[in-house]
């Protein structure tokens, strides 16, 4: 009988692995400096997570992955200057991620811990999550939060516009269990 508990309760502590479903989520920035602020986005990332089957949500761990050469500011010559040795150094530093290694909850707010690598730096950040929806196929989370872009070796400014020192990052995250039906292309008119 105890052979039998067990065997059900492994079944029911397995991992359900998630991916971002990319048509349904954002990822944005911006910076202010002193002439107008820029606004912007990368068109190439990834989400990957794992959630224990029966866990509340202080079991997610996973990894965001941006490829930062893919920054998209809709101003050509801004995003070849960000993806330059000023800024991002993308020949020698492609990608950029944060691996959460804990959440926890105080009341209705989440924080997700772990390390953001960008630039060839590692800092640890804690980041505030919404969670927004959560079923057995679908998790979705949004959060927002600043970066000081100096403590990643961000240094360079413009003397005729000033570039502030925070960075504002914003995520809509709708992640997808694997193997789950995907939500209707936004862009077919879904």
């Amino acid at each position: 009988m105890s052979a039998l508990f067990a065997l059900l309760l492994t079944g029911w502590l397995q991992a359900a692995d998630y991916t971002a479903d990319l048509n349904h989520s954002t990822l944005e920035f911006s910076v202010g400096s002193a002439l107008f602020d820029a606004h912007g986005t990368f068109q190439t990332w990834s989400v990957t997570a794992t959630l224990p089957d029966g866990a509340d949500l202080s079991g997610l761990r996973g990894a965001v992955t941006v490829d930062v050469a893919s920054v998209d500011t809709r101003v050509r010559k801004r995003d070849d200057h960000l993806r330059s040795g000023d800024f991002f150094d993308v020949a020698v530093h492609p990608k950029a991620t944060f691996v959460i290694a804990g959440v926890t909850a105080d009341g209705e707010t989440l924080t997700a811990t772990g390390a953001l690598s960008l630039k060839g730096v590692e800092k640890e950040l804690s980041i505030p999550l919404k969670v927004l929806y959560k079923d057995a196929d679908r998790l979705r989370l949004t959060g927002e939060y600043v970066l000081k872009r100096r403590d990643f070796g961000i240094i360079f400014d413009s003397s005729v516009n000033p570039i502030g020192e925070e960075v504002t990052v914003r995520f809509d995250l709708n992640l997808m269990r694997d193997g789950a039906a995907p939500l209707p292309d936004p862009s077919a008119g879904g």
